[in-house]
């Protein structure tokens, strides 16, 4: 997996990872084709490969000798993500001492290799003077007689700043909706405490607030999306997601790399890969002689786990995973239906008595899959009790009647 990223954006840890633009024609062009192609797959080496389009601004008539240009002569750079090696890399470390092959800003200094052409050498040679090294990751003891005099005890105990940095891609390399927000959590595991608490708009990089720990403390970072309910009650309740964790239903990050800014802040990045949203449609057809739906709580339950998403449908189809298809036909939408599972489909009527009907029972994600839209919603054999008319059974009694007195005029 790789990113395309501008000039103006490359920082000191990206420069390892530098790609040669030529052993990146195949995965441009690739992604240029699904790109200018709707209905093919997503490009799945390229992540962000939309976004950093609409800031290149380029012409689309030849869009894979503007790409290719864009990299040859240093506007934009192909960078591999976590650990991922360039074959043939842009720039590599020169130490300035015979055993140090550290590239954390001491001891060496970045230089292009000789294969790289006019062009583009000129350009990192510009841009590696003006990257902020990073610092190693050190701090500066103060003598305790200073400490005792002048120094606050909350600030002795915690001397180190420390903050938190997401490196955000789709899953599959699906788009990152740009409305999508999350709450970025962070643990001090060696204290246990919680520094970091924050509600976020969810970007290709989120960075948290700074905060203090001491020399040697360990962190965890998770993200919780909005739709995790129960996991911010868990955060609410206990001030923690052990029990969460427990039941498997959030896990901490991967932190793929730690920097220390010129400020002295430790940066810890962490990767979080946005989940696809897998979502079922449901069409229900309540009738067009009425002003709107029945009032019903649709209920998809995932059978093989305690996941449940429930759709209330309003006469004003209040819910926002609800909206009016045509006349007489609502819109139903289920979002971030687990990857795999046995689903049942059920609804409830809310303004009577009556039982549960059962839409369809035992279906598998696959099964889910094929028939996305439910045109006719058919009730699947139960137990369920004799309903009471409904007001499309109502209306037809009234026009059979209508009928009926019509015919007796005659």
């Amino acid at each position: 997996m790789a990113e395309l990223i501008h000039a103006k954006n490359l920082t000191w840890r990206h420069l390892h990872r530098l790609e040669d633009p030529f052993f990146a024609r195949s995965d441009v062009e690739s992604a240029v084709k699904t790109y200018t192609s709707p209905g093919m797959a997503p490009h799945r080496r390229i992540a962000n490969f939309p976004r950093w389009l609409e800031g290149a601004r380029l012409p689309v008539n030849d869009l894979n000798r503007a790409v290719l240009n864009s990299l040859d002569n240093g506007a934009s750079y192909y960078v591999h993500h976590d650990m991922d090696k360039p074959t043939r890399p842009l720039v590599y470390w020169n130490p300035s001492e015979a055993s140090s092959n550290s590239y954390q800003g001491v001891n060496g200094s970045w230089e292009v290799h000789a294969y790289v052409p006019a062009p583009l050498c000129n350009k990192l040679r510009i841009i590696l003077k003006d990257i902020e090294p990073i610092k190693p990751m050190s701090v500066y003891k103060i003598p305790e007689e200073i400490i005792q005099d002048s120094v606050p005890v909350s600030y002795i105990s915690l001397n180190e700043r420390h903050m938190f940095a997401l490196e955000v891609e789709g899953e599959n390399d699906t788009p990152i909706p740009d409305d999508k927000k999350i709450t970025l959590v962070g643990f001090n595991k060696k204290q246990n405490t919680l520094p970091v608490e924050e509600d976020k708009k969810l970007e290709q990089e989120v960075y948290s607030q700074i905060f203090r720990a001491k020399q040697g403390d360990h962190f965890e970072v998770f993200v919780i999306p909005e739709r995790m309910k129960v996991v911010k009650q868990d955060l609410k309740d206990n001030r923690n997601l052990q029990k969460s964790v427990r039941e498997q239903s959030i896990s901490p990050l991967k932190i793929v790399d730690s920097y220390t800014r010129a400020d002295n802040v430790m940066v810890h990045v962490a990767k979080y890969v946005v989940p696809e949203n897998h979502v079922l449609v449901i069409e229900q057809e309540f009738g067009a002689h009425l002003s709107g739906p029945h009032h019903e709580m649709f209920v998809l339950q995932d059978e093989d786990s305690d996941w449940v998403q429930r759709i209330e449908v309003t006469k004003g189809l209040s819910s926002s995973q609800t909206e009016l298809k045509s006349d007489g036909w609502v819109r139903l939408q289920f979002e971030d239906i687990p990857k795999k599972g046995t689903f049942t489909l059920y609804s409830v009527a809310m303004d009577k008595q009556s039982s549960p009907v059962v839409h369809f029972n035992a279906q598998t994600t696959e099964d889910l899959k094929k028939e996305k839209v439910v045109d006719d919603l058919q009730t699947a054999a139960s137990d369920a009790e004799e309903l009471e008319d409904d007001d499309n059974a109502i209306a037809m009694n009234e026009f059979d009647s209508w009928l009926d007195d019509w015919a007796a005029a005659i």
